[in-house]
């Protein structure tokens, strides 16, 4: 990140959600550090490159409300060891899928993110549109997604061959272990996503041993609907229909 105007978008971001304890994820030079560390009462940032993550230190060493961690922080949002509100991240694009899933269940209040435009725009698209997908239906059961700002390939270096978008992800609903069978039900069901969703859905059931009495009790309800005609809500509702049984 080299655009000043993105680093006051993630600051006014974090001040209007009221976050108090975040981690920014690939913290890298510390610009985007030096940006949270006024609206935050304690910020982990973590780099996982040594010589980044050296530099950052002396960057931020006036800075008592920052701890700065070497390590992979993907793999430290999985253990959820940190307790924090939100996730914040000028996002490498290499691991968008893993960090948005990570963030899911990881139970945080808030993802604070950069993403590529198109990523984004997947993730706020509605049940029937062409960017409606297997990413859309997850990160939606879970969190509320919403662009705040788009962003010129300017705004970073190495330039990007791509727009990118600043999003903010809230949670609405909470992430339980029990169902990490719903993960790959949408998964099933996405990869065939404009075929009718009762074939597809029966396929799925039987392929991942859930209830057939659940899958009677759906069907009917489906009609003719196709798998990405299904909104989160119905994605959920009949998984919970499935599991119950």
């Amino acid at each position: 990140m080299v655009d000043c105007k993105l680093g006051m978008a993630f600051l006014k971001a974090a001040k209007e959600l009221n976050v108090r304890n975040a981690m920014e994820l690939g913290a890298g030079a510390g610009l985007l550090t030096k940006f949270l560390t006024p609206v935050v009462n304690h910020l982990i940032a973590v780099e996982i490159d040594v010589r980044l993550a050296k530099y950052l230190t002396t960057i931020v060493e006036d800075h008592s409300n920052v701890s700065v961690i070497l390590g992979d922080g993907l793999h430290l949002l999985k253990s959820c060891a940190l307790k924090v509100d939100a996730i914040i991240s000028n996002t490498p694009y290499s691991i968008t899928g893993p960090l948005i899933a990570s963030i899911v269940k990881s139970n945080v209040r808030y993802g604070i993110l950069t993403l590529q435009k198109e990523v984004a725009d997947r993730l706020v698209s509605s049940a029937g549109s062409s960017n409606y997908g297997r990413i859309t239906a997850f990160t939606n059961i879970y969190m509320k997604p919403k662009i705040l700002s788009i962003f010129s390939p300017d705004s970073f270096y190495p330039r990007p061959k791509v727009w990118s978008a600043l999003l903010v992800l809230e949670r609405v609903r909470s992430w339980s272990s029990e169902e990490s069978i719903l993960e790959e039900l949408i998964k099933c069901l996405f990869n065939q996503r404009k075929r009718k969703a009762a074939k597809v859905l029966g396929k799925c059931v039987e392929d991942l041993n859930l209830s057939l009495e659940g899958l009677n009790l759906v069907k009917d309800k489906l009609k003719d609907l196709r798998v990405f005609e299904l909104s989160p809500n119905d994605i959920y509702e009949i998984f919970m229909n499935l599991v119950a049984r």
